[in-house]
């Protein structure tokens, strides 16, 4: 009996450690990394919420207001979280015009 609890222990322990070291990459939507990209705005569109930067980087905003201020050519750095498919805004700051 001591030797199957122990062993259930032994168990649990591998497993919480195995967990504990999941790369940032496979942390999935529900993750509360952020990250963060600069460059200058290639396109904006305000009605689909989209602004892809010079770098290729495609970014959606979750509403109107973070990218009222926005100008294409403007010089941006943005700070996101990737949520599968899309990197959603989560501040923008404008460098540049």
């Amino acid at each position: 009996m001591r030797v199957r609890i122990a062993a259930v222990i032994v168990a649990t322990f591998v497993l919480a450690s195995a967990l504990s070291v999941v790369p940032a990459s496979a942390r999935g939507a529900n993750s509360l990394f952020s990250e963060m990209t600069e460059g200058k705005v290639q396109y904006l569109n305000k009605q689909q919420l989209v602004v892809v930067l010079d770098n290729g980087t495609r970014l959606s905003a979750t509403g109107a207001q973070q990218i009222d201020q926005l100008t294409e050519g403007a010089t941006v750095k943005i700070q996101y979280v990737s949520g599968g498919r899309e990197k959603v805004i989560e501040r923008i700051d404008i460098l540049g015009r």
